[in-house]
């Protein structure tokens, strides 16, 4: 996983670095575009997605509750695979877009 990290990090998006931070604490992710929030993240999960969408970030998590607490992409392993849930309302009030082809390719939209 570190070694993704870093790959991911050495990458730019229309000419922008990627920057890959791990953060402790639900202020620390003030400023994030997009905040992953793994099943055993610290603390509150509502806390954490409180302050991702004051900063408008795309929050994903694999947490059994990820789009149901208030995250926007919840990830969901069946039969060996990861799908994911998208909360389109979260997303939407977070001004932020998807295309019709991704949304297709969702288990469920809320």
């Amino acid at each position: 996983m570190a070694s993704q990290l870093g790959e991911l990090a050495m990458q730019s998006i229309q000419n922008r670095p990627i920057q890959v931070r791990q953060i402790a604490r639900p202020t620390d992710a003030m400023g994030c575009n997009l905040l992953f929030l793994p099943a055993e993240t610290p603390g509150s999960l509502s806390v954490w997605l409180g302050v991702a969408q004051k900063a408008g970030a795309l929050t994903v998590g694999d947490g059994p509750d990820m789009v149901e607490a208030g995250g926007i992409i919840g990830l969901v392993s069946e039969d060996g695979r990861y799908r994911f849930d998208v909360n389109l309302g979260v997303a939407r009030r977070a001004e932020l877009r998807f295309s019709s082809q991704l949304l297709k390719l969702a288990r469920t939209i809320r």
